[in-house]
């Protein structure tokens, strides 16, 4: 009989703000059990059947959100998906022990980027190649240590980003043996589903049609916020303008322009019952491909996000989309190119 470890622990607290709970019982809600690593020994560690123990590992990221919401609703978000994704282990492999790995408050082109922006106030993100170094590290020592199987999950919804994850776990699975995998990339490939099912629920017949492509920072992520963290959203939010969006070209030219206000869409229409609906659904597809992977399915096969859904657009659409990324790509260059001048001149390694 393998030793076992007590595994509830209380959910962690980011930014000093606690997630609304999520798709438990409101009248008895039901704490995910799971470890958290920064707090176990070695001795512990090496007590673990790292056989039957999973690794969740969040991302994070500060990135602007309009006027009106604070910086942190990708990490707010994430932590609320990582939170179910660990109900559903804990209720369908209850054999299993979860470890919670410590938030990494990393992101890869954020928004902004869409309007030529690669700096943002608001907006704190790194080189694509630093997050796919930090995950290809981390997730190479988890395996040397004999942990089996990781799961990776966020709330940021930039192709490049989720590329590069895609890509650190490809890495870690090839040349370990082990399980990783991008839950939240295997999500995006159906996002619309959740989207449609909470606008078809909370927004009339009007409003879904002039709503357009409520990307980010509108309808849909101020509901997030007013239903998970409500007392991070400024009261004003009921009084910013539209930003209409009705196709990926509209978004590239209003994001281009000096005023654009960090959002499209409609936040005024946000509501928590939106939220609640948006939050739930999308929360529980992360989690549907949880219980397949630890059940040793090779999710490498399933779609995942980006894919071929950029290649798509139109010729005039996607030049504007490549010369806004290219902006960005000079901008991270220079930062690159600044580093290693500077090390090279004081003697340090790159």
């Amino acid at each position: 009989m393998r030793n076992r470890l007590p595994k509830v622990y209380l959910l962690a607290l980011i930014f000093g703000i606690t997630p609304a709970s999520l798709m438990a019982n409101k009248a008895r809600p039901v704490a995910p059990r799971y470890l958290r690593m920064e707090n176990l020994t070695v001795k512990q560690l090496q007590r673990l059947d790292r056989s039957r123990t999973v690794v969740v590992m969040t991302i994070g990221i500060l990135e602007e959100h309009g006027p009106d919401l604070p910086v942190s609703v990708d990490t707010v978000h994430a932590e609320a998906i990582a939170q179910q994704v660990i109900r559903v282990l804990n209720r369908q492999h209850p054999d299993w022990t979860v470890v919670r790995f410590p938030l990494i408050p990393l992101g890869v082109r954020v928004t902004n980027v869409l309007g030529a922006k690669p700096t943002y106030m608001g907006s704190f993100t790194v080189r694509p190649a630093v997050l796919r170094d930090v995950l290809a590290d981390l997730g190479t020592m988890l395996a040397e240590q004999g942990f089996r199987d990781i799961l990776v999950v966020y709330a940021h919804g930039n192709p490049t980003h989720s590329q590069i994850v895609n890509e650190a776990c490809a890495f870690v699975r090839e040349t370990t043996g082990i399980h990783m995998w991008n839950l939240t990339g295997l999500a995006l490939a159906n996002w619309d589903r959740p989207m449609e099912t909470a606008a078809r629920q909370c927004l009339t017949p009007e409003q879904r049609k002039a709503l357009g492509m409520d990307i980010h920072a509108g309808l849909m992520e101020t509901s997030v916020i007013l239903y998970l963290a409500p007392q991070l959203v400024d009261p004003d939010f009921r009084n910013l303008s539209p930003v209409p969006a009705m196709s990926f070209r509209d978004i590239l030219q209003q994001g281009s322009k000096p005023d654009w206000p960090g959002y499209w869409t409609y936040p005024s229409w946000a509501s928590a019952r939106c939220g609640k609906i948006f939050v739930t659904n999308w929360a529980n597809l992360v989690a549907s491909y949880a219980s397949r992977a630890i059940n040793g399915e090779d999710l490498s096969k399933l779609p995942q996000y980006p894919g071929e859904g950029m290649s798509k657009m139109d010729a005039t659409t996607a030049d504007e989309l490549k010369s806004a990324e290219d902006a960005v790509q000079h901008y991270e260059d220079m930062r690159e190119d600044k580093l290693h001048a500077w090390l090279r001149g004081h003697g340090g390694k790159h």
